[in-house]
């Protein structure tokens, strides 16, 4: 593996275990030292001198090796939820017969020859970009291999935009960005916050559970994930609300953001400077329905890898807390907290 120069390597000594000083660096003491070791610029720096110079608690082998035992179960549920959420995509894939299809491998026909009635008059664009063959391909797959299809259009009971709040620190409302929809679901622990009051003045910008999210300014246009939580929330005006009515709506959520949603965003934002994604444009996605007991193979699958991811992150937690308090109170003490919330893991 090779790095650049924005990333150090450090190798401990024997007495320390790395993933170890790994879980002390990421929690609240490791990073207090980091930050008074960074430079005032705009881009804030640390040399590798001043990371030589960071203090280290340094508590017994044994206590080491129970952190590292926290920090391995963490990584044991990520891998697991990356492979639930994997086999949501293989049974979708294979279901529609692309599982070994690739539509940016250079074998797609590169042309494409349209009358003006069946390309301006239907769809109001000139581009040539738009009407690339492996959209067409993708269309023709999705009806031919699908119990139905269905635009979204005709399942949708809301499609439209959030709006920008007020953020407010530590605020009752949560609030959802265009960042925080990731590639294969929300970045929860991140949301922005806001005030009690900006949900009453936004019922435009509400999101429930089950409300799927889109990222439509940017980068990452396209990216859609469904809200899991039943903690209010509001979305900001780069994501898309879309509330759907008697479909799954995981499982709708799962289709936009894989292959088969990229594609149709793609051909939506071609020949644009400024990637953009409309709720006009949304609703004439369309959505291929493969047959209910794989919609709800699919939907469980999804859910599986975000509970799993859940406990992923709590567990990284819980590793980084257990040094805070053989820090503060004392091996015993956070070794008798590790006990109480691992009662139903296995931890050696």
């Amino acid at each position: 593996m090779a790095i650049n120069q924005d990333v150090a390597i450090i190798i401990p000594k024997q007495e320390l275990l790395p993933s170890y000083l790994a879980v002390y660096l990421n929690c609240k003491v490791g990073q207090s030292f980091a930050d008074k070791q960074k430079t005032g610029q705009m881009n804030p720096y640390i040399s590798v001198d001043n990371l030589s110079t960071l203090p280290i608690f340094v508590p017994s082998l044994r206590f080491q090796k129970k952190v590292e035992s926290v920090l391995v179960l963490a990584y044991q549920r990520l891998d697991e939820s990356i492979q639930n959420y994997q086999q949501a995509e293989k049974i979708l894939f294979l279901s529609l017969g692309m599982a070994d299809l690739n539509f940016d491998n250079g074998e797609q026909v590169n042309s494409n020859i349209k009358t003006f009635s069946n390309s301006f008059i239907e769809s109001g664009r000139l581009d040539a970009e738009y009407y690339q063959h492996k959209y067409e391909s993708l269309a023709t797959i999705c009806s031919s291999k699908a119990v139905y299809t269905k635009q979204l259009a005709e399942i949708l009971q809301f499609n439209a935009r959030g709006l920008q709040p007020d953020y407010v620190e530590n605020g009752e409302i949560a609030v959802i960005n265009s960042r925080h929809i990731l590639e294969k679901h929300l970045d929860y622990n991140n949301f922005e916050r806001t005030t009690l009051n900006n949900w009453n003045l936004q019922p435009k910008a509400h999101v429930f559970k089950n409300d799927i999210l889109i990222y439509t300014t940017g980068a990452n246009i396209g990216r859609s994930q469904v809200y899991l939580k039943s903690e209010k929330a509001l979305a900001s005006n780069h994501v898309n609300i879309l509330r759907v009515q008697n479909e799954y709506p995981i499982y709708v959520a799962f289709v936009l953001n894989s292959k088969i949603g990229r594609l149709q965003t793609e051909q939506v934002s071609a020949g644009s400077a400024q990637q953009e994604l409309y709720p006009k444009d949304i609703a004439k996605f369309y959505i291929p329905f493969i047959h209910k007991l794989g919609q709800a193979e699919i939907s469980k699958s999804v859910l599986k890898s975000f509970t799993l991811q859940t406990q992923s992150e709590a567990l990284l937690t819980l590793a980084k807390q257990a040094v805070e308090v053989a820090i503060e109170q004392g091996e015993t003490a956070a070794e008798a907290m590790l006990k109480a919330e691992l009662r139903n893991e296995t931890i050696q």
